[in-house]
Formats: structure tokens, C-alpha cells, sequence
């Protein structure tokens, strides 16, 4: 299966645990003041009746989450994004706009909106997560983090 970016920025991402830190591939990467940059996507596709679906994922806690990770430095904000995209959720597609950001526990967390073209039938993490379409009416039945509800609801207020 071709993978949706550069073969160059293939990554094997080894996922350690030391002292209660998760390193990718031997290194976290912090912002300034200790902060750990997370990077996401809001995957979207229009649903015929002028709304917009969200693509959402399991956790491999078993909750439902947008996919997200641990920013890359050699690839920057946005590849980071589009990498976990495709890892997580098997889903290629664009960034469309500017970014939604809060920060939670000594976490910054950045969402894309990212218009998906393409799901692909397996991916890296095929056997790990599920996914699932919902409207933004469901996304409380399934997401509880309020500032994700939030950041959805800000985003598809754009997007319309």
C-alpha cells in the first residue's frame, strides 16, 4: 500500500515508556516552560446536506478522541499531523485552515481541520483503533473533553 507522503518521512515509532514519560522513537519534544506539543487533526467530510461529518477514533484506552501525537521536529506542526492522520485514523487528506490550540495539564494541544480524501481500508494502527463517522450533533455522545467539543463546534462554525 503507497503511503500518502514522501517516502523520506517514513518513521518506525517506537513507543517507551520511561519514568512515566512517553518517548517516540528516544525523544519527547517540550515547548518552552516544559510544555509537550500534541498535534492533531479535525478530519471533516461534507455530508451532502451542507453539514459536515467528524472522523473519530479509539484511544487505545477504548475512549473516542480526534487523532493526534507527539510533535515530530524534523517534520514540523503540520507533516506531525498529517503523519498521526494516517497512523491513527488511515485517512490522507489536506489542511484546510488555521489551527484551534488550548492547553491542559502541562499540554499543548493543536488541531488542523483537515478535509479528508482519501480512508484507506488498512492502516498502521488498523488493529488498535477503531473509527467511526458521527454528525457534530453526536460528537458529545462520544467525545467528554470539553475543550475538544468546543474546538469542534468553533471549527465547523468556519467551515459552513
Amino acid at each position: 500500500m503507497p503511503l500518502p507522503w514522501p517516502a523520506e518521512l517514513s518513521l518506525k515509532l517506537v513507543l517507551l515508556l520511561v519514568r512515566g514519560k512517553a518517548y517516540i522513537g528516544g525523544s519527547v519534544f517540550f515547548m518552552g516552560n516544559n510544555i509537550v506539543s500534541k498535534l492533531g487533526v479535525i478530519p471533516y467530510r461534507e455530508s451532502g446536506d451542507g453539514c459536515f461529518d467528524i472522523l473519530i477514533v479509539t484511544t487505545l484506552g477504548g475512549k473516542w478522541a480526534l487523532p493526534k501525537g507527539n510533535l515530530i521536529k524534523r517534520l514540523g506542526p503540520t507533516r506531525t499531523a498529517q503523519l498521526e492522520a494516517y497512523e491513527e485514523a488511515g485517512i490522507s487528506g489536506k489542511i484546510i485552515d488555521q489551527p484551534f490550540s488550548f492547553q491542559r495539564q502541562r499540554k499543548q494541544f493543536t488541531y488542523y481541520p483537515f478535509k479528508v480524501r482519501k480512508v484507506f481500508k488498512d492502516w498502521p494502527e488498523s488493529s488498535l483503533r477503531t473509527r467511526r463517522w458521527i454528525s457534530l450533533e453526536d460528537a458529545e455522545d462520544y467525545i467528554h473533553r470539553k475543550p475538544i467539543l468546543k474546538i469542534l463546534r468553533t471549527a465547523t462554525e468556519k467551515l459552513l
